[in-house]
């Protein structure tokens, strides 16, 4: 299978896994959809570490920590996507191989929530390293 080609299928399978990530109500990756309340119990139930100082901040600053980027991911994908389809990658952020990376990765980074341990963490992981290939 051609890089494009595997590159296209997983943008796809990632579409997929988004709208398994929409549909679960308890969902990692749409935190700050929800009220505080139910964000902690989720966090706990996924067994997250965490301060009782960063519960006491989700509780009374919920806007500043807690994140929805399936959003940010869903723009990201389908952009790639369609540059895929017409037979392009498009490197939006680091022309040079070393420096490429996915918004979709930064996201996970940039958060205390495990979102890397979802199976659409792990797909956007697999997508990022074939991204950094192409």
């Amino acid at each position: 299978m051609k890089k494009i080609e595997k590159f296209k299928k997983l943008l796809e399978d990632i579409l997929l896994e988004i709208d398994n990530e929409k549909a679960n109500p308890q969902s990692l990756w749409r935190l700050g959809e929800y009220k505080p309340d139910f964000a902690l119990d989720i966090l706990d139930k996924y067994q997250v570490k965490m301060s009782q100082g960063m519960r006491s901040l989700i509780l009374t600053e919920p806007d500043s920590v807690l994140v929805a980027p399936i959003v940010g991911v869903v723009r990201e994908i389908t952009e790639l996507l369609q540059y895929a389809q017409n037979g392009t990658v498009y490197f939006k952020y680091g022309k040079a191989k070393s420096q490429r990376m996915l918004q979709s990765t930064y996201f996970m980074l940039d958060t205390f929530i495990p979102l890397d341990k979802t199976l659409l963490g792990i797909k956007i992981f697999e997508l990022q390293d074939l991204y950094r290939k192409l």
